[in-house]
């Protein structure tokens, strides 16, 4: 019930030419729904860190010709297996705009994506407790986004209606607003970082008012490289 029937039906799609090797742990289509969990399961593993990411936005004097450019950069390495067999994926969809992500083969959301309408998409994993129960994998939630949000007040309310079963920055970049912001979320709470200079810089601790007294931010940025890479990027 926390999947759009949409992506329900577009696993069951891909599922149809899934391997059978893997029938002893679950269905073709349960088993590609709940991958969808892989990435919000492995960063509520808090004591291994090993979701970091960086990325940031730029825009008017701060970019070469004044446009608006996003990156990020996977902070991470866990085998060469991972770097194999990434989808640049080109998508019409029939409701909503027709956009490109970066995913990976049997996955319908994406960590990485634009639309036309000139909307971005990327994901960075803040510290969580272990999940208790199901919600919207992040993926599937970003997914959501970048299909249907056309500047940063639309990604908001996407992001605000979802319920999710970890913490979560995205990092959100918009030509209609012509800047970037982030929405942090967590599984009670959301809230956006509005720039007050022409850059954002996103790694994996909330800087939002709201979550400024979470003590699972605060051991975060006390622990780990977060702020670290924060600094380095500005």
């Amino acid at each position: 019930q926390y999947i759009p029937e949409e992506y329900q039906l577009e696993i069951f799609g891909i599922s149809l030419s899934a391997s059978e090797k893997f029938s002893a742990i679950g269905s073709n289509y349960q088993r590609i729904l709940n991958y969808h969990s892989a990435h919000d399961i492995g960063h509520a593993l808090e004591d291994y860190n090993l979701v970091g990411c960086s990325s940031f936005g730029v825009w008017n004097e701060r970019s070469a010709d004044s446009t608006l450019l996003v990156g990020r950069n996977f902070d991470f390495y866990v085998g060469d297996a991972f770097a194999e067999n990434k989808i640049i994926c080109f998508e019409k969809p029939t409701s909503g705009h027709a956009f490109m992500m970066i995913t990976w083969g049997g996955m319908a959301g994406t960590v990485s994506g634009m639309n036309e309408r000139g909307l971005t998409v990327t994901i960075n994993a803040a510290r969580s407790e272990i999940p208790g129960s199901a919600r919207t994998p992040i993926s599937i939630l970003a997914r959501e986004i970048l299909q249907y949000a056309s500047n940063i007040h639309e990604a908001y309310a996407i992001a605000e209606k979802r319920e999710i079963f970890v913490s979560e920055s995205i990092l959100i970049g918009s030509t209609e607003d012509h800047k970037a912001a982030i929405i942090e979320k967590s599984p009670s709470r959301t809230a956006l970082v509005m720039p007050n200079n022409n850059y954002i810089v996103c790694t994996n601790h909330f800087q939002s008012a709201e979550f400024s007294k979470d003590l699972l931010n605060i051991k975060d940025q006390q622990e780990n490289a977060s702020v670290y890479r924060y600094k380095r990027i500005i």
